[in-house]
């Protein structure tokens, strides 16, 4: 994923540049928010971390923690749990860094199944005429088994999204399902923060998986709010 991302720049601005955005750099930009939702946020030793995903241990599910090293011969972090003196060592999926708030930007996830989104909500940029706010969302490409065991659901189903019309892939419509009140919530909040004006635009973006979750959210967006909706996705699988 890292090298294509790496190799789209150029290709995507001059591909869709004009079409869509009117500025290579609007498109960059785009390009630079989906590297972040690819890569996430490093956890590191003393930053703030929250635990998900834990079984054995499920009391810490939700709880906070401060890293204090990496053992790589187990790789797992060790963890001391935030108010308490007991240290715990866990495997990396298992631990993500706790994000402080920005005004406008919210990220969401749902650790059963290995997705993540982030967005954001911002005022237009030269180039970026006809609207009054932006919103942007990123959907992450496929990077676990969950999610391999996502793509090979390929059954076509009735269509529960938007107009509620045709069918789609089956595994891409429950997976987004799943994401589908966070988003909105998330979304909904960042334009209040925003005290944002309308006509509201909706940029979704997505890889792989994301290119499919990207499609559905955005005709969800644009049935559901009607928001001046564009959708880019790369690699992305027919839904």
């Amino acid at each position: 994923t890292g090298s294509i991302l790496e190799k789209m720049p150029d290709q995507f601005s001059n591909t869709y540049a004009d079409e869509l955005f009117s500025s290579p750099a609007l498109c960059r930009r785009l390009l630079q928010f989906q590297r972040q939702v690819e890569k996430g946020t490093e956890v590191a030793v003393g930053s703030s971390v929250q635990f998900h995903g834990l079984k054995n241990t499920q009391e810490l599910n939700g709880l906070r923690g401060t890293p204090l090293c990496f053992e790589a011969s187990s790789g797992r972090w060790v963890v001391a749990v935030d108010g308490e003196t007991r240290e715990v060592r866990v495997k990396p999926e298992n631990v993500s860094v706790v994000v402080e708030p920005v005004k406008g930007r919210w990220e969401c996830a749902d650790p059963a199944n290995a997705l993540r989104v982030i967005g954001r909500a911002r005022k237009p940029d030269p180039g970026e005429e006809g609207c009054g706010t932006v919103v942007e969302v990123a959907w992450r490409s496929s990077k676990t088994p969950e999610n391999w065991i996502t793509n090979f659901k390929p059954s076509l189903v009735c269509n529960q999204i938007g107009r509620k019309e045709g069918k789609v892939h089956e595994g891409f419509q429950t997976a987004y399902s799943s994401m589908r009140t966070l988003v909105h919530r998330n979304l909904q909040e960042s334009l209040d923060d925003m005290g944002h004006c309308e006509p509201v635009r909706a940029v979704v973006i997505g890889y792989s998986l994301g290119g499919a979750l990207a499609t559905l959210c955005s005709h969800d967006l644009a049935e559901t709010y009607r928001y001046d909706t564009r959708c880019v996705t790369w690699g992305g699988p027919r839904v």
